[in-house]
């Protein structure tokens, strides 16, 4: 098993492997375990809420089957599922999660826009913070944190624009990342004009960069 992920109720085992069937050997190896932890401690184990995932990418060529052997139990691998109220699907691809939560937001904005008419202004933006707010945000915390730069051996890679995204952005001050995205522009705008650094290495150099609010 290479981690455990656990939440209240919730736990995630994950494995990885070279191969299905070496992956399949560890997942059914850490399930079995799990059991025999969950009998000692007189618990049960919820098999209809039990999913499992084979993660891979879109040009993979593995052959999944209707449904994998574990322990003797035969499981069917699902294309996607939700932990946390964040939707993952067995190619890490966002797209589901992004339309969902489109969804969800579109049916909350109708809502506030349809009760605006009976609440002052005060109650609207607890309103907004309570439920749209907190679902367009859930599970996105880059903003307070240095983005992670990706694993590399190429000096080719460090120069490439994504890489120098995450410099520029890490190297921001925090009023900027904690800013939305009208005053995010609004801010960096401002801290160029204060600056006035003549190339990209110059704005890099600088130290103590000022805060606005």
């Amino acid at each position: 098993m290479d981690g455990m992920v656990n939440y209240v109720d919730d736990t995630n085992i994950l494995v990885s492997g070279k191969t299905l069937s070496e992956v399949t050997e560890e997942a059914g190896a850490s399930l079995s375990g799990i059991c025999s932890w969950f009998n000692r401690n007189e618990l049960a184990l919820n098999a209809s809420k039990t999913n499992i995932m084979v993660f891979r990418t879109k040009n993979s060529r593995i052959n999944l089957g209707d449904s994998i052997n574990l322990n003797g139990e035969e499981m069917k691998p699902v294309p996607e599922t939700r932990f946390l109220g964040v939707h993952i699907d067995e190619f890490l691809d966002w797209n589901n999660h992004v339309e969902k939560t489109g969804l969800r937001l579109s049916s909350i904005g109708y809502g506030i826009r349809v009760v605006s008419r009976y609440m002052d202004e005060k109650t609207l933006k607890i309103l907004h913070q309570d439920e749209l707010r907190s679902n367009y945000v859930h599970g996105y915390n880059t903003r307070t944190t240095n983005l992670t730069y990706p694993s590399h051996r190429l000096t080719s890679t460090e120069k490439g624009p994504y890489y120098m995204c995450i410099k520029l952005y890490n190297k921001l001050p925090n009023t900027c990342r904690l800013s939305s995205l009208i005053k995010f522009k609004h801010t960096i705008r401002k801290l160029l004009i204060k600056l006035e650094p003549y190339s990209l290495g110059d704005f890099l150099n600088c130290n103590n960069l000022p805060e606005f609010v």
